[in-house]
């Protein structure tokens, strides 16, 4: 029959108890890489390098799985082996071993020998040489440090038995007793090394059962290993004493030659451990795997690690893969690192060198087997790797260097320079319009620079067809953070290439202009003769101005400043018409005319050129002598104005003030010009205003020529007719305009203002606000033209939203508020405070202090104000300043925001990212030389040993870790650290950087490494304060679980898997992490664990809230378990469970006990299970729950940072307004930022709400509220708060878009609207007797009537205005689906109207001019205003001023004409145009003219 695999367990339990103290990392080289959410992240280990410990203490007889009092697992019964054998009893006992490994047992017995009294020449001395001989030609059979690796090593065993038998037999009786115990030792270690070869060879048969090619075979294999057990006992039998005693009689002690016999039986047990191996060989083949590792940058190649692993039934034969790739990179060959143990895995790694540009490699890893060339492996790996995922260098950021980026997708190239500058520093995005303009002769781009740039040189492809025209072409750039327009900068066309290049010191947008063109797009020149003329001043032409100059030549205007005054009377000059006189007055001490008035501006000019500085300042005899001059030569019918010019205060006794009330007796203007800063601004000003001229500025004197030419345009330009009185004569705004500023989309776009509105938008901001327009009158070619440039746009005039990205243009410019924390402790006090808070009021007094509030504005002209990626819609959602970069000043961008890994409302609460790219660990077992590792030194006539041994040297090793980190707040430093002991601190810096370590280790060490399990972490900062753990992150790159952990794998991979068991491996490890390093404790729980678990197991029964205080353990508590546990709690939830709960019972206890027994004994008692068990009796229930919560607290070294969840503000919600709980959290879900979700809950609670009303809505209903109120601010609570149901659910799921209802909110807050408003509105939306174009357009009317200051009085329906006329069957005149607005006229404004002529030409019904100026013929006019024939012969036109005198306070309704049935005419009038009903009389209309002629001259 077959081996029971039972019997098996019991003698992996005893055997690997007394061979396992070492459990040796495997190589852990995938890489790892910490979350936004875990601290620690780890490299996937193997643990040990063979069997784990099983349980059963050595040394004693039996073994085999504890005994649980309370009905633990069965004892495993005796027997097994092949069929027709009867294996007996198979629980061997094994001797312990005091170090760590059995070769180091050997040694050091070796060095006991120096204990004897030897004196050299005897034959003592001879026996003790050959003992040594015996023991150095052992050490070279040592596979490594616990395995032998061939016959031979029981041979060399035997031999120096047999010399210690010499030996012992030479020496005294005290000496005869060390010899003994030598023999001991020796045979221990060989005891081991047998036993661990055939406990590996019935795990790798156990473990191959389903392999064999038929039953033979596998009774081949099974026989080997019952052989191999009949060795062993054998052995047994040949070392007890009862067995010699039988040979020998009376039971003689066992001595070294009764060993020498026994080894040799171990040998054979070995020598049939291995046929056992060679039959599973022959049955299987080796597998190998390959993984691929995270590609990074190094020297300016990318390297990605490829990691191969190995399984066989002999591991260790393999020691190195070769490594051949197909494709353009390198590798070098992997040296696979394995562990003595059979049936295990060998592991290693090696960089794939991929070069600068990476493409897809083949690998293939091949391995061939040390004793037979043709168990050969191999596997192959398509390395695949992609731009994103490459971790690339940064430069130091002090190396000066060019880097070139490209946009394919335009073909828009820079070559930058600076220091520490990346390719990733610089972005080009295409932002080429889909429409063709005819300015524009290549794409247009956004360049935008993450670091401070030095120079750069911008390449744009010209399209072919504008090659043509060289000389017209420029690169242009807008920067949106300028008033400037697009502008020209200077470049050089390539036409060969076909591409233009200009050298810029800072980015913004760039294009390529014909710059004839573009002047044409953003300027108009219309002739002003025949027709046009009238519309200069009243129709009586262009009236022309003589000026005189009158510049101060004062001592202080010495050096540069008389220059600059000779270049801004010349700007002037310039500007004149060629019919315009100019003059020129100098005063100093006195004062003189230099120039009489001519129209010969060149004379003018070199009266300029004469200019000189010398002497006092006499401004009123300059004033007098120009107002003299003008006074006797002025022409006639022209305007007179003097233009003084002064740096200084006048002279004592000098009184300029009485020339200009005499100037302005005689109507003649005087202007002002202060230059710097010593002037007397005062007296300047009552110059200018007493004679109606202006005052102007210029604080330094490099912009005094750009004063004067501002000057001339005021001065030179004629009053043109301007209805609404803005600045913006009607003729220009009519003209053909567009957009000099603005992303794609905006720019060129045309202007369209209307020369009647204030606010052609109706956004209430007034078209002079907006734009800026330079316009002058002049004659050519007999000919009078007026010419206007747009020089600047703020935003579109006539449009609401600009860019129309879903923000107002006044919702940006006016601004929002925003909250954020701008430091770190900031926002772990703010999350903290948030924690305890009851109310959302509670955290009111943190604004100013912790919170920073702000109110941001965006710039109307682009989507995104900054560049940074982040929509300005986008950035109100969050909550973030569209002006920055990074709102909190964290050093994070909050681009980074939208992946939703980052909150940019809140300082940086996080800590960097690791990457282990790269982790090895150079085997310190198989670098040990062993040869003649023991020298015999007898020159002082004695046996000594020279150059002994040093255990711990001999077994050091290297690791080396290859580690990446990145944060985007910056770095700082990182440490490699080996069980909390820092190896190497590395200084980091920038938002990533890398590094390789290498460090030795030992092996006093890993004793407790072993045991309680070990890691080597890399641990990395970020470069703010670290407060509590926040900032730093620890990853690991070597992992070993624990001894306790690696016998519950081997224990599973025999097929036993029971929760009891499990429990008590749980409890050791428990305690064994409890013990940390003392030794004297771990010892003693691998000396008897099974009277340790006996004993330590009343203490959890003790602790009646056990399950509790495990609950309330911390989380780097539960972190060690989880690090412990060899269980998946998702695969396997029972056994992992089991351990779980064993490892805090063990844990526990371990402190209890620790609790009772003076400081540092707690080890020591340990080694008796007896004490033990004393010191649980003494213990009382109190006590041991005591220490038991002194348990959780232990090894906490630092607070866990405040975590936020929006539960905290939804529970301040509910408390604040008696909101639920669920529905506060419902309404904050989807508010992605903190700060903004403070926003909204403090908007929440400040204004008034019906909680209950919110409680009751859906889901989806409770989320979009959340949304609009984050969107729309406290206007839009307002709005949803005071609008009534009908609106309130209009604005909150969006069907009113966000623009219509910011303009709602805007008009509501403006008090432009009232609270009945709104709610007619939300009525007649709901109703369908409005819709959104209705709404927008009564707005945009209610702001017009604002700004020509009328008060609007009500909004209403059409329908509802309509009442009355079908009440009484009258056609109603209020076209439906639109509003009627109700104002009260109370500022001056002319209207017309048509009537027949004949009577009164009075009415209510009032129309504007500008409405009929596209209209032609009186059927126009019938059909826009919805007239009928059978009211009127409408064929004459009234005016009238209303808003003042007798027409003051006039209540009059604002509509669209509806449309109406003519049944005279037989034909449907259609409406549409813009109409006035006055509700009450109105007075003092004046006929006009006939309709014909008016609609001539409109």
């Amino acid at each position: 029959m077959g081996f029971n695999k039972d019997s098996v367990v019991a003698i992996i339990f005893a055997v690997l108890m007394a061979t396992s103290l070492i459990a040796m990392p495997a190589l852990a080289s995938e890489p790892s890489a910490t979350t936004g959410n875990e601290r620690v992240a780890s490299v996937t280990a193997q643990t040990g390098n063979g069997p784990a410990p099983a349980i059963g203490p050595p040394g004693q007889n039996g073994g085999g799985p504890p005994v649980q009092n309370d009905g633990g697992p069965p004892r495993h019964s005796d027997g097994g082996g092949p069929p027709g054998h009867n294996r007996g009893d198979v629980n061997v006992t094994v001797p312990a071993l005091e170090e760590n490994t059995s070769l180091e047992t050997v040694l050091n017995a070796t060095y006991r020998l120096e204990e004897l009294e030897i004196e050299k020449g005897t034959a003592a001395a001879t026996a003790a040489n050959d003992t040594v001989d015996s023991v150095n030609a052992l050490a070279q059979e040592y596979r490594r440090l616990r395995y032998v690796d061939s016959q031979a090593a029981f041979d060399h065993l035997a031999d120096a038995q047999r010399s210690l038998a010499r030996l012992q037999a030479n020496v005294d009786e005290d000496d005869k007793a060390t010899v003994g115990a030598i023999s001991e030792e020796l045979y221990a270690a060989g005891n081991a090394s047998a036993r661990l070869s055939v406990a590996d060879a019935n795990a790798v048969v156990t473990a191959n059962e389903g392999e064999f090619r038929n039953p033979g075979q596998r009774q081949k294999a099974q026989s080997a290993l019952g052989n191999a057990i009949d060795s062993l006992k054998r052995a047994d039998r040949t070392v007890s004493s009862a067995s010699v005693g039988d040979t020998k009689g009376n039971g003689a002690e066992i001595g070294p030659a009764d060993r020498a016999k026994a080894l040799t039986h171990l040998g054979n047990a070995r020598k049939h451990a291995e046929r056992a191996l060679d039959t599973v060989e022959a049955n299987t083949k080796p597998t190998l795997s390959l993984t691929q590792g995270v590609p990074f940058e190094r020297n300016g190649t990318v390297q990605v690690s490829v990691k191969a692993t190995l399984a066989d039934v002999r591991p260790y034969v393999y020691n190195n893969a070769t490594v051949t790739v197909e494709g353009d990179a390198d590798a070098e060959p992997i040296s696979l690192v394995a562990g003595e143990a059979a049936g295990t895995n060998a592991t290693g790694s090696t960089l794939v060198d991929l070069g600068s540009e990476p493409e897809n490699v083949t690998v293939t890893v091949t391995a061939t087997a040390e004793h037979d060339d043709d168990r050969t492996v191999n596997a192959t790996h398509e390395i695949s790797v992609a731009e994103a995922d490459i971790v690339r260098e940064r430069p130091d950021p002090d190396e000066y260097r060019t880097v070139e980026v490209e946009n394919k997708s335009a073909g828009v190239s820079v070559a930058v320079s600076g220091n520490g500058l990346d390719e990733t520093d610089v972005s080009i995005t295409n932002e080429t319009p889909e429409t063709d303009d005819d300015y524009r002769a290549g794409p247009m781009v956004r360049i935008e620079n993450e670091r401070p740039i030095d120079e750069a040189t911008v390449e744009i492809p010209v399209d072919k067809d504008a090659l043509e025209d060289e000389e017209n072409l420029s690169i242009v750039t807008w920067d949106p953070t300028s008033d400037e327009p697009w502008t020209p900068v200077e470049t050089e066309i390539n036409r060969d290439a076909g591409v233009a290049t200009a050298d810029v010191d800072h980015f913004s947008f760039f294009s390529v202009f014909r710059i004839e063109e573009w002047e044409d797009e953003t300027s108009d020149t219309i002739t002003l003769d025949d027709n046009r003329t009238g519309d200069v001043g009243n129709g009586s032409g262009i009236k022309k101005t003589d000026f005189v100059f009158v510049l101060d030549e004062s001592g202080s205007m010495g050096g540069s400043k008389i220059h600059y005054a000779e270049l801004a009377g010349k700007r002037f000059v310039g500007a004149l018409t060629d019919d315009e006189r100019a003059g020129r007055v100098g005063y100093a001490s006195g004062a003189s005319l230099d120039q009489p008035l001519t129209t010969d501006h060149d004379a003018v000019n070199s009266s300029l050129e004469r200019l000189s500085a010398g002497g006092g300042t006499d401004t009123e005899a300059g004033l007098r002598v120009g107002l003299d001059h003008l006074q006797k030569d002025s022409w006639e019918n022209r305007s007179e104005v003097m233009i003084l010019l002064s740096d200084g205060k006048s002279n004592s006794g000098s009184y300029p003030l009485s020339v200009a009330e005499d100037a302005a007796d005689a109507g003649i203007e005087i202007s002002t010009v202060g230059l710097g800063n010593n002037i007397n601004e005062n007296e300047l000003r009552e110059i200018a205003a007493t004679t109606g001229g202006d005052f102007y500025h210029v604080k330094q004197k490099e912009d005094l020529p750009d004063t004067f030419e501002r000057v001339a345009e005021n001065q030179t330009s004629p009053d043109l007719q301007d209805t609404n009185g803005d600045g913006i004569p009607d003729l220009v705004a009519e003209m053909d305009l567009s957009m000099p500023t603005g992303e794609p989309g905006v720019v060129g776009e045309p202007l369209n203002l209307d020369p009647i509105a204030l606010d052609t938008s109706g956004d209430g901001i007034r078209d002079n606000e907006t734009v800026d327009i330079n316009y002058r009158v002049f004659r050519e070619n007999n000919e009078t033209k007026l010419h206007a440039t747009v020089t600047h746009a703020e935003h579109h005039p006539a449009r609401i939203d600009t860019t129309g990205d879903g923000l107002t243009d006044a919702e940006q410019l006016t601004g929002w508020e925003i909250t954020y924390t701008d430091s770190r402790s900031d926002s772990l006090e703010f999350l903290s405070e948030l924690e305890d808070a009851d109310d959302i009021e509670d955290l009111a007094g943190l604004e100013g202090d912790i919170l920073e509030i702000d109110t941001v504005h965006a710039n109307p002209l682009v989507s995104d104000t900054n560049g940074d990626g982040v929509t300005d819609v986008e950035e109100r959602r969050l909550g973030t300043d569209p002006k920055a970069r990074d709102t909190t000043g964290d050093g994070i961008a909050d681009a980074e925001a939208q992946n939703g890994d980052y909150d940019p409302t809140l300082f940086d609460i996080g800590s960097p990212e690791i990457t282990v790219t790269y982790a090895t660990f150079n085997d310190p077992d198989a670098d040990v030389d062993l040869k003649d590792p023991v020298d015999v030194d007898w020159s002082s006539g004695q046996l000594e040993f020279s150059d002994p041994v040093d255990a711990s040297a001999r077994v050091s090793g290297s690791y080396g870790v290859d580690f990446v980190v990145s944060d985007s707040a910056g770095l700082d430093e990182a440490r490699v650290v080996r069980d909390d002991n820092v190896e190497e601190t590395v200084p980091l810096s920038g938002q990533w950087d890398d590094a390789d370590v290498e460090f030795d280790i030992g092996t006093v060490d890993t004793f407790t490494d072993s045991f309680a399990g070990s890691k080597v972490t890399v641990q990395a900062d970020d470069r703010h304060e670290i407060i509590n753990g926040v900032g730093t992150t620890e990853a690991a790159a070597v992992e070993v679980r624990g001894v306790w952990a690696a016998a519950s794998e081997e224990i599973r991979s025999q097929g036993v898997s029971d929760p009891r068991i499990e429990r008590d491996l749980g409890t050791l490890q428990g305690m064994t992490t409890g013990a940390g390093e003392s030794i004297d404790s771990l010892r003693a729980l691998y000396n008897d664990p099974v009277g340790t678990i006996t004993a330590v197991r009343e203490i959890p029964g003790a602790i009646l809230n056990l399950d509790e205080i495990i609950a309330a353990m911390p989380d780097s508590i539960e972190a060690q378990q989880r690090h412990n546990n060899p269980h998946d709690p998702d695969e396997d939830p029972r056994l992992y469970e089991s351990y779980r709960q064993g490892w805090y019972e063990g844990y526990i206890a371990w402190f209890v006990i620790e609790s009772a027994i003076p400081a540092g004994e707690a080890g020591k008692a340990l080694k008796s299970s007896k004490r033990v068990q004393k010191t649980v009796d003494e213990l009382s229930t109190s006590r041991i729950r005591r220490a038991a919560q002194m348990a959780g607290r232990a090894s906490r070294t630092a607070k866990a940072p405040v975590r936020y969840g929006k539960l905290q503000f939804s529970r301040g919600l509910a408390a604040g307004k008696g909101l639920t709980q669920d529905a506060g959290q419902q309404i904050l879900i989807r508010i992605p930022s903190t700060g903004q979700q403070y926003q909204v809950s403090k908007l929440l609670n400040r204004n008034d709400i019906d909680a209950s009303e919110i409680n009751s809505r859906s889901v989806d209903e409770q989320r979009q509220l959340g949304d609009f109120i984050s969107r729309h601010g406290e206007s839009g609570v307002r709005v949803a708060a005071d609008g009534g149901e009908e609106l309130r659910k209009i604005v909150v799921t969006g069907k009113l878009d966000s623009a219509t209802t910011d303009r709602l909110s805007r008009a509501y807050d403006r008090e432009l609207i009232d609270e009945a408003d709104l709610q007619r509105i939300g009525r007649g939306l709901d109703k369908g007797n409005l819709d959104q174009a209705a709404v927008q357009k009564a707005l945009a009317r209610a702001n017009q009537l604002d700004a020509k200051g009328h008060e609007v009085v009500k909004v209403k329906t059409a329908k509802q205005a309509n009442r009355v006329y079908r009440e009484r069957d009258d056609q109603p005149p209020h076209k439906e689906g639109t509003a009627v607005i109700e104002y009260e006229a109370q500022s001056p404004e002319r209207f017309v109207r048509v009537y027949d002529g004949e009577g009164d030409p009075g009415g209510p019904w009032l129309m504007k001019e500008n409405e009929f100026s596209d209209l032609s013929t009186r059927e126009d006019v019938m059909n826009r205003f919805g007239l009928s024939e059978e009211w009127q012969d409408y064929n004459r036109v009234a005016e009238v001023t209303i808003g003042s005198g007798e027409n003051q306070d006039l209540r009059i309704e604002m509509s669209t004409a509806g449309s109406i049935k003519d049944t005279e005419a037989d034909v449907t009038r259609p409406g549409g145009g813009t109409q006035h009903h006055a509700t009450e009389f109105v007075q003092g209309w004046e006929d006009l003219s006939d309709l014909e002629s008016f609609l001539k001259n409109t």
